[in-house]
């Protein structure tokens, strides 16, 4: 790797986030910012400075969460989305922009945590063909962030090659999410590394790390508890491998940071990311 990345938290405007960042604000290269949340949350004059000093600075990472991606219905949901996105007050200034992989809506439901979609012909074509709008709207490149959940261990060992081609048409970019792979890993045990290098590594421009939590021995991606040892020791030799990174970013859910014990955790981790060799 030529460059060493940036190193930020994924920002939301609550209280306990605030608190976060205004205590690690001395090493914070970039911040990754959750538009969906902007659309729903209301922002201070204090949360619109720091998000307007990292997008003229070229820190700002743009991120989607409830654009649906592989759903084929929906266009409703979706094209609303998508005009909210054109009046982003940050839409030219992205260092880039990412939505989620899987779909999280459908005919009786309006959105959900996002869920895999089996590897067909059909289902490449629904992803292209959404994404494509992304494109013309965003003056930045566009990426997708892998998922964790998987129905069989064949959704599993597919995901980094449904990636790769849902993502070469538009030159797209790898939103490498290491504790979703963990939950794959750990759930369908697959060993982790295997795991992570069968994903087009030469597509990734940027790195999530989080925490999770368990139930009945089942890894579920909850983003609000301590990162997991084992993504701190495969990070190093991740990132060498990720030719194109440009951003590490500690991520938690807006309602992980509500206690002293929880936004001390997320600072705790945060800042053990800046001392990567």
């Amino acid at each position: 790797m030529t460059k060493h990345p940036k190193i930020g938290i994924a920002y939301f405007p609550t209280e306990g986030h605030r608190r976060v960042y205004q205590k690690a604000a001395p090493s914070i290269e970039a911040i990754e910012w959750t538009v969906d949340a902007g659309w729903s949350m209301p922002l201070s004059d204090k949360d619109l400075q720091i998000l307007d000093q990292h997008a003229d600075n070229k820190s700002l990472s743009g991120h989607g969460v409830h654009y649906s991606v592989l759903s084929a219905g929906r266009d409703d949901l979706r094209q609303d989305w998508l005009a909210h996105l054109k009046r982003d007050r940050w839409k030219e200034k992205y260092l880039h922009f990412s939505v989620h992989f899987g779909f999280s809506t459908g005919k009786n439901f309006d959105e959900c945590a996002p869920l895999p979609v089996p590897y067909t012909k059909e289902a490449l074509e629904v992803g292209r063909r959404n994404l494509e709008p992304l494109t013309k709207i965003l003056n930045c490149p566009i990426g997708l962030e892998n998922l964790a959940l998987a129905f069989t261990r064949k959704d599993v060992e597919e995901q980094g090659q449904f990636l790769e081609h849902l993502l070469a048409p538009f030159g797209g970019f790898l939103l490498l999410d290491l504790h979703n792979i963990f939950c794959q890993s750990h759930n369908f045990q697959v060993d982790y590394f295997d795991l992570i290098t069968s994903y087009p590594l030469q597509r990734v421009r940027e790195i999530h790390i989080s925490g999770g939590s368990w139930n009945d021995n089942i890894r579920r991606d909850t983003h609000d508890h301590a990162v997991p040892e084992e993504i701190y020791k495969v990070l190093p030799k991740v990132i060498s491998l990720c030719p194109d990174l440009e951003c590490i970013f500690m991520e938690q859910v807006p309602g992980a940071a509500k206690s002293d014990v929880e936004q001390d955790q997320i600072l705790q981790d945060f800042l053990r990311l800046t001392t990567l060799e």
